[in-house]
């Protein structure tokens, strides 16, 4: 592309001749002549040298009919080429044409971006509530309050109320009064919710609107009597504090008051009137105390006069009228005590059964009477003498109660007698009141099937033990039988028997001896011999032996005899 032009150009090489000498000194074109170089161009408007004889499109512009044209705003070329300008990243453009680099590009309407386009950064929607009507990299403006708007909104009239508020497009928003909705988006008018119906401000369904206070349902319809509702809403009426009453439709606790006999602030707890007071009326007013010889039970709407048998004393007792000692409140009257019962003081309790251990035979008595000494009455509210029975350790005898004797004992209280000790136990105490005073005879002693012992003693020694002490044996001594109840004899002259003998039988004659019918122990008589077991032996024939002999061998051969065999 050869042709006049405003800028020109010198070939690389001629520059590269010229370089050194332009580094000592500075030079002009007029200092140059131009007729010793051949290759010297000029290249045309919006173009430059490629530095091998070539002119190119400079940056900005692009080949377009057979000339270098501008590129067109959206697009940019940042190097010098005959080549097509490059599109802006996508929801970008440029501000003018003829861009030179991508930097140049900025975001559409509706689009923004968190950096530079040229260093890799791309356009992004504006978020939703937000918009942006101009081109350009700045952020997103958000809508006005109370308004929204999709995402890459591009003008502010795109920003439409929120349900619940109400405006033109693009603001400002005003939210809905209370008692009015809005369900759309738009610049559409708030609507009034149905009669007796409210809503918060800013409402955006008409199930928003609920009832006032003091209606409730759907539709909304008046509180019942004795109930309220202070807030708006469909709930269930609230019922009043017990014991308080309050008109239809209430839309306030304090509508609520106390009924007569109660007294409270109004919406407030209901508490009874006292005993001795009353209040006739519905409302907040105090209870009043009875006048005169009057009264009342709790919760009283009036005062009732006082009944015979009774006296005022204390109104904050349960009533201002209080029973005689003696006396107890029987409906609206005093009746004495009846046998069994008493009152010691004036009061409207009821009469008290007599304890345990103690009677009363008379009305109206204000105390109760011990029973005898030694006897008890166990069940309470006793009305006579006669059910005071011995104590347990004691038994009727001439018409009062007297200590079980030593070996006896008695656990209940009863008239009964007391009952013995049993077989081999004695007990040595007074007045015992269970089997357990009852000591088991020591070891080798019995009773020998005698109850209600009353001393150690009555423990005599078993067959085969002889007392060495009261209730203590010991065996029996050798030579000696016992055979029970506490007895030790000797066995017979020249009888011996081994220790613990329980029968005169274990008495045995001794060696030289034998039991004759007397069951005496005689000597051995001649001619034979006494092994010691109470018999008598004959010597063998034509053999003779001493009296008194022990064995058979004592037993010798006759003269003219001699012994054969071993």
């Amino acid at each position: 592309m050869r042709s006049p032009a405003l800028r020109w150009a010198l070939p690389v090489r001629l520059l590269a001749l010229l370089l050194p000498a332009c580094m000592a000194q500075l030079y002009t074109a007029q200092d140059l002549n131009m007729s010793d170089y051949q290759d010297v161009f000029f290249c045309a408007n919006n173009t430059v040298s490629d530095g091998n004889a070539t002119c190119v499109c400079a940056i900005g512009f692009e080949p377009r009919a057979g000339a270098c044209a501008a590129c067109a705003p959206g697009t940019f070329k940042d190097r010098d080429a005959d080549a097509a300008c490059s599109a802006c990243p996508e929801h970008s453009t440029t501000l003018s044409p003829e861009s030179t680099a991508k930097a140049d590009c900025v975001c559409e309407p509706g689009w923004t971006t968190f950096g530079f386009l040229g260093a890799g950064y791309d356009c992004e929607q504006c978020a939703q509530d937000t918009y942006k009507s101009a081109v350009g990299n700045h952020s997103c403006s958000a809508c006005p309050s109370g308004s929204t708007a999709p995402i890459a909104t591009t003008l502010l009239s795109g920003c439409v109320c929120n349900a619940g508020y109400s405006g033109p497009d693009g603001g400002p928003c005003a939210e809905c009064a209370e008692g009015k909705y809005k369900a759309v988006t738009g610049s559409s008018p708030c609507v009034s919710c149905a009669a007796g119906e409210t809503s918060q401000p800013a409402s955006a369904a008409q199930a928003a609107c609920v009832c006032l206070p003091g209606l409730y349902g759907s539709p909304c319809e008046p509180c019942p009597v004795d109930t309220y509702k202070e807030v708006a809403g469909r709930e269930p009426c609230s019922a009043c504090p017990a014991n308080s009453v309050s008109p239809e439709q209430s839309a306030l606790a304090t509508m609520c008051q106390c009924v007569a006999g109660f007294t409270g602030p109004d919406g407030g707890a209901c508490e009874a009137c006292a005993a001795g007071k009353f209040k006739s009326a519905v409302g907040s007013a105090a209870c009043q105390a009875c006048a005169g010889e009057s009264f009342s039970s709790s919760g009283a709407e009036q005062c009732t006069s006082c009944p015979l048998h009774s006296q005022v004393i204390d109104p904050a007792d349960g009533s201002s009228c209080t029973c005689n000692a003696g006396y107890a409140r029987s409906g609206d009257t005093c009746q004495a005590c009846e046998p069994g019962k008493y009152k010691p003081t004036a009061s409207n309790q009821a009469c008290d059964e007599c304890q345990p251990g103690s009677y009363q035979d008379s009305f109206a008595a204000q105390t109760c009477l011990l029973c005898p000494p030694n006897s008890y009455a166990e069940a309470p509210g006793s009305a006579s003498s006669d059910t005071c029975q011995c104590n347990a350790g004691y038994t009727r005898a001439t018409g009062l109660c007297q200590a079980c004797s030593p070996g006896t004992y008695k656990v209940s209280v009863s008239d009964e007698a007391c009952s013995p000790c049993g077989p081999d136990s004695y007990s040595t105490a007074s007045g015992a009141t269970s089997a357990a005073a009852c000591v088991t005879c020591p070891s080798d002693t019995s009773t020998f099937g005698a109850t209600g012992v009353h001393e150690l003693a009555g423990c005599l020694c078993t067959a085969g033990f002889q007392p060495v002490g009261p209730g203590e044996c010991a065996t029996c001594d050798p030579d000696h039988f016992c055979d029970g109840h506490g007895n030790r004899e000797s066995c017979t002259t020249h009888a011996n028997s081994p220790a613990g003998s329980q029968s005169v039988l274990a008495c045995v004659c001794g060696a030289g001896y034998f039991e004759a019918a007397d069951a005496t122990c005689y000597a051995c008589v001649s001619d034979h011999y006494c092994p010691g077991d109470d018999a008598m032996y004959a010597c063998p024939a034509n053999s003779t032996s001493t009296p008194q002999s022990a064995e058979e061998g004592a037993c010798i051969c006759r003269s003219g005899f001699e012994k054969t065999g071993s």
